[in-house]
C-alpha cells in the first residue's frame, strides 16, 4: 500500500471538492484496489481530512503521475 498524500495550506474548517484530473492522460495502477475517492466524479472532503489524514494513493506504475485537484467549496 502505497502512502497517503496530505494537502497542506489548506483550510480544515472548509469542505472541498476533490478530483483527479486527467487532461494529460489517465494514470494506469497495478492490482485491482482504487481507493474510494478515486473516481470519475469530484467527491466532497472537510479541509480537516485532507490536511490530517490524506488521501490514500493506489500504488502506480512507473513513469505514471496522479494530478490532484482541490477546490474549495461555498
Amino acid at each position: 500500500m502505497t502512502e497517503r498524500i496530505r494537502l497542506d495550506g489548506l483550510d480544515p474548517a472548509r469542505r472541498y471538492s476533490v478530483r483527479v484530473r486527467d487532461e494529460v492522460g489517465s494514470a494506469k495502477w497495478l492490482g485491482g484496489i482504487t481507493p474510494g475517492w478515486l473516481g470519475k466524479e469530484a467527491v466532497d472532503v472537510p479541509g480537516s481530512v485532507l490536511t490530517d489524514v490524506g488521501l490514500q494513493l493506489p500504488t502506480l506504475w512507473p513513469m505514471q503521475a496522479l494530478i490532484v485537484h482541490a477546490t474549495a467549496l461555498p
